[in-house]
């Protein structure tokens, strides 16, 4: 579900598809890297942040 959130971010999902089939609320997506509960680059989480603004 990371993954697919990440996509979304990078542009790689459209609005609907993901709204369709979402991922993790980007809101969690920093709190779960910062547990190591997922995985992800620091690159992908500005650019899943940057879904929150």
């Amino acid at each position: 579900m990371a993954d697919r959130t990440v996509a979304y971010a990078q542009g790689r999902i459209t609005d609907t598809k993901f709204e369709a089939a979402p991922g993790i609320e980007p809101v969690w997506m920093q709190w779960l890297a910062n547990i190591a509960a997922i995985n992800t680059s620091p690159d992908d989480l500005r650019r899943v942040d940057q879904l929150t603004r």
